[in-house]
């Protein structure tokens, strides 16, 4: 009796964490749509802000880089964000988009992905070009600006093959389902994670062996990683799954 006794007080524990999980579970289940609607609104707050901080600087720091840099990327997490609401409506609210409309909503959504990740990489080679001592910095920034805006084009064309390869779909339940797992979006965040990461770190050395700013470059090394994983982790995870 003391044996089952102990057992029982050791299992108790364990009993109570699974209730709570599967309480959870079934809340957020019942709640898919308010939650995946509250994510978005906090993001479309986000974006308005930094819309809103660009605006109030000075025209002559708008036209340099990195604040192009950020808008842009404000508009490519706005794309993606309209895209993402719609399919939240499709799969979490059954077939409140017309079936019609989601290969625009699909393309809308994979442009904004693609052109934010893209985007997320072309700052941190900016950041590394900038940390080396050029004899003519503004033929690279020439450059630089030039590439920033062939970042859409390159989105726009990945997200139409996308498509093709993975469309959305209406099942007879009235929810979304993708084609197949999409092999195409996984090794797009796998590759740009990993060059991404990569420039990140060639930054920090740069930094270091010349003495300049080394606490800030290895918190962004560090920080991207984490910041990614947080992110597009997840997506990569809903696309395999």
């Amino acid at each position: 009796s003391v044996t089952a006794s102990a057992m029982e007080e050791t299992d108790t524990p364990h009993a109570m964490a699974s209730t709570v999980f599967a309480n959870l579970s079934s809340w957020i289940g019942d709640n898919r749509l308010h939650l995946a609607l509250l994510a978005e609104t906090l993001s479309f707050a986000t974006i308005g802000w930094l819309f809103l901080n660009f605006c109030r600087i000075r025209s002559t720091i708008r036209r340099r880089l990195f604040p192009l840099q950020l808008l842009q990327l404000g508009l490519a997490d706005l794309c993606l964000g309209i895209g993402a609401t719609c399919q939240d409506l499709c799969e979490f609210g059954h077939g409140h988009i017309a079936e019609e409309f989601l290969p625009l909503v699909h393309v809308i959504y994979c442009t904004g992905r693609t052109v934010a990740v893209l985007t997320e990489a072309h700052i941190a080679l900016a950041l590394f070009l900038s940390a080396l001592d050029w004899r003519n910095p503004l033929c690279i920034a020439k450059w630089l600006r030039l590439s920033l805006r062939l970042l859409w084009i390159a989105g726009l064309l990945f997200a139409l093959l996308e498509n093709d390869e993975h469309p959305l779909l209406l099942t007879a339940e009235r929810t979304c389902s993708m084609r197949g797992k999409d092999f195409m979006a996984i090794g797009l965040l796998g590759v740009t994670c990993g060059v991404t990461l990569l420039i990140y770190i060639c930054f920090a050395l740069v930094v270091l062996w010349g003495s300049r700013m080394p606490q800030a470059a290895l918190f962004r090394t560090v920080l991207y990683p984490a910041n990614f994983l947080l992110s597009y982790g997840l997506l990569g995870y809903a696309y395999w799954t």
